[in-house]
């Protein structure tokens, strides 16, 4: 009974010596530990993020639209960023996407995007309104296989880098097959997956034949002009060259990516 009662003894003194300690602690010292949100850091007007962003492409107003692959939707900016509109989501329907890899525009405010997935090209309106698609995975004329490249000339035709079928082929703005070009190999006008698409002043044709390490040029109906480029890492060679783009001025920048770099080419 003894031993009990000093047992409840101390535990009453050892409650009550916590109790002091906590009157006895300045109220600051225990305010600093409350935490109160403010803003985000940085200061981006939301929603801001992206989801391994593939490709982009602006219209003749300045607008910035981005191929968010991953998250399988289009969001489109103002040149300062600020965010306007998204379209998309994961499917196979009417404006949906499975991992769209590449867009482009067209004078008319036109957005086409190359539904990788999917096998197909989808056109939209610039607010993001569903128009058109066509394609199909195969390699019949008008079929696709993992479009990895698109591009619209001065007068609206669309020409794709069908890649798996190492081809590029040409379409109407309404999606009409007007003429393919190209076969796998290494010869002047045959690819190794081609993967980027770009067009010059004259409606020329710039291809970069990843596979191959090289780019290529074309007519618009895909008659071969020059070729460019092979393995390495000196000016002018490549490894695994995959988007490119042309100024107002003729000049041609292609993505390097295996040598980690940007080349630039009169």
């Amino acid at each position: 009974m003894v031993r009990q009662m000093l047992r409840s003894e101390v535990f009453w003194k050892c409650l009550c010596a916590c109790i002091l300690i906590l009157l006895l602690v300045p109220v600051s010292a225990v305010s600093e530990e409350i935490y109160k949100f403010e803003r985000t850091w940085p200061t981006l007007q939301q929603p801001w993020y992206f989801f391994f962003p593939s490709d982009v492409a602006m219209d003749k107003a300045g607008n910035i639209f981005v191929v968010d692959t991953y998250n399988h939707r289009i969001r489109k900016f103002t040149s300062d960023g600020h965010f306007v509109t998204a379209w998309g989501k994961r499917g196979n329907g009417d404006g949906d996407f499975d991992y769209p890899y590449s867009i482009a525009t067209d004078t008319n405010g036109n957005v086409y995007v190359a539904d990788n997935y999917n096998h197909r090209i989808q056109k939209f309106s610039k607010e993001g309104r569903f128009i058109s698609k066509w394609g199909s995975q195969g390699s019949e004329d008008g079929e696709f296989s993992y479009p990895s490249a698109i591009e619209v000339d001065s007068v609206g035709n669309v020409y794709v880098a069908d890649r798996g079928n190492h081809r590029v082929q040409k379409f109407n703005s309404e999606g009409e097959f007007l003429t393919k070009w190209g076969s796998q190999g290494n010869g002047a006008g045959q690819f190794d997956e081609p993967y980027g698409i770009a067009v010059d002043g004259a409606d020329d044709i710039y291809i970069t034949d990843r596979g191959n390490h090289r780019v290529q040029k074309f007519t618009p109906d895909g008659e071969f002009v020059a070729q460019w480029g092979s393995l390495g890492t000196a000016d002018g060679f490549f490894n695994s060259p995959i988007g490119m783009a042309i100024d107002r001025v003729g000049n041609i920048y292609v993505v390097d990516s295996q040598n980690h770099r940007i080349q630039k080419f009169d």
